[in-house]
This record gives structure tokens, sequence and C-alpha cells, in this order.
């Protein structure tokens, strides 16, 4: 009748019928077919035969469980291409043995309306574009991965890459000091201070996430990190990439992580060329030389 209230029972059968309405819209847009063509190319825009795509249709509405995997690989055109399945969308990422991945490595595609970030490529007069680059002549290298831990008052942590060793105190191929005024278990900004010290030879910050040549001259003692509680964006992290030339005349390349507060320390992934003069620095894991094991 007009104007008769809804029970608790008619509210939960509404209910029930709207979370069933959708249930079977997702379920329905599962079911939108994908064809799909893509290109592989390095990073001068020339095809790459006989890479692996693998591919991720969002074609399961059950979150208990993974959807469905497919692999194909790149022809001698680059191409490689799927039709025939179905889901919301399609996610790719594109791989090959002695190649890098890139962002433009990977991919989400949507298929069905307002899904994925990127439009759906169906035709392969117009595949979708991966792009790989290619390693170059690698090295056998040194390589450690390590966590310091560091005082407040500028006493130093330090590292070895050649053996890996760590300590506190001088010593090592590189010293980091810290000085902080922080208040453990507060969340009040502070003031401080990080030296990273080179004894002997010297360090320059690496930008370019594909230089792998260490420059030949232009390195510097040490480095200050000044970070006033009054400093715009202030952070209590700091993260930066290094060359570094040793006073062996050997070069390294480091990844370098401080937390200056709290339980303070570093972390150092360091990569050694353990012949003197060769500033080449590029990595290939299946040669790499673990630290104190040569």
């Amino acid at each position: 009748m007009p104007g008769q209230a809804i029970g608790p029972m008619s509210m939960q059968a509404a209910h029930d019928a709207q979370v069933k309405r959708e249930e079977d819209m997702i379920h329905a847009l599962m079911q939108t077919p994908i064809t799909f063509c893509g290109k592989v190319v390095d990073e001068k825009g020339s095809p790459i035969a006989g890479a692996k795509a693998t591919l991720y249709p969002a074609d399961n509405d059950n979150t208990s469980g993974p959807g469905s995997k497919y692999e194909r690989t790149s022809d001698g055109n680059g191409l490689f291409s799927i039709t025939g399945i179905h889901g919301l969308g399609l996610a790719v990422d594109v791989s090959k043995e002695g190649y890098y991945q890139l962002h433009q490595s990977r991919g989400n595609f949507g298929y069905a309306t307002g899904t994925g970030e990127m439009p759906p490529h169906r035709d392969s007069n117009n595949p979708a574009i991966f792009v790989l680059r290619k390693m170059g002549e690698t090295e056998a290298l040194i390589v450690a991965k390590k966590e310091v831990s560091l005082a407040r008052d500028g006493t130093p942590g330090h590292m070895d890459f050649q053996t890996g060793n760590t300590g506190q105190g001088t010593g090592g191929d590189i010293q980091v000091a810290v000085w902080s005024t922080d208040t453990p278990g507060t969340r009040q900004r502070y003031d401080w201070r990080c030296e990273i010290t080179v004894p002997g030879g010297g360090l320059i910050r690496r930008s370019e996430g594909f230089n792998f040549e260490a420059p030949a001259d232009g390195y510097q003692s040490e480095e200050t990190i000044d970070m006033p509680a009054s400093t715009p964006n202030w952070s209590d992290l700091f993260n930066q990439e290094y060359f570094v030339q040793l006073p062996s005349g050997q070069y390294a390349r480091i990844e370098f992580r401080l937390a200056a507060g709290g339980y303070n320390f570093f972390n150092i992934t360091s990569y050694l060329n353990p012949t003197p003069g060769d500033r080449n620095l590029e990595y290939d894991p299946a040669k790499a030389i673990k630290a104190g094991h040569r």
C-alpha cells in the first residue's frame, strides 16, 4: 500500500537484489572479448625477436584466487598477439635476457568501459609498443649489501667494498657520520647533518640510471647533507646513488640510503670493479662476485 513502511526483511531483500545486480554486471563485463597486438622494440626503436610477453587478463571475479596467465614470444618483427580470451582488461609484461626492463616494458590495457590505464590495441597495424634496453658489455663486479647502525654524535660507521666488512669508527672504503638532535619516540622535526667520506678517494653523484661508466674526474672527498628542522620538504631519509673512486685506482658505484633519526643507520649496495683503472660498472647478476669471496 502507498506510504507503507519498508520492514527490515524488505530492506535486506532490496540490498541483496542490488548486490546480485552488481555481481551480474561485473560478471558480464568479465566476458568482454579481448584481442591484443603488441610490438617489442629496443631503445633505438629496432624490433626485438624472442622477447617473452606475459599477459594477465582481468577475468576472475572471485577475489580469492588469481586470474589467467598467458605467454607469447615476439616474432622477427617484434610482434606478438593474443585473441579469443575475455576479461575487463589485460596487463602485459615484456622481458628478454640481456635487456633491461623499463617503465615502457609493461602496460595495463582496458577493454571493458572505464577500465585500464591505456586503450585496447586490437589492430596489428597499430600495436602497443613495449621498450626494452639492451645491456652493454658487463663486468664481473664485487657486490655487497650491508646495513650499518650509526650513533647520533658523529661517530662514523664504515664499510669495505672488497670484503663487505663493516664497523664503527674510521676505516673501510666509505665512512658515514651523523649528528642528530632527535628525541626518540617523538614526531617533531629536528636538525641533522650527515658527512659521507671516501678516505684518500672521492665520490660523485650518479643521476642517470643507465650510465654505468664512472667519470674519470670531478670527484670530491666527501659530501655533506645538512637538514635543519626549518628546511622545506624536510625528511629524515636520504637516498642517492654515487660513483666512487678509491685510492687503489678501483672504481665502484653505490646505492646509498640513510635514516637519520630513531634507529640511525645507513644501507649500501656496492658494485666494485676489481680491476684498477677500469671504470665500467655495468652489472650482470650471473657474473657477480660476492664480497669477501674473491
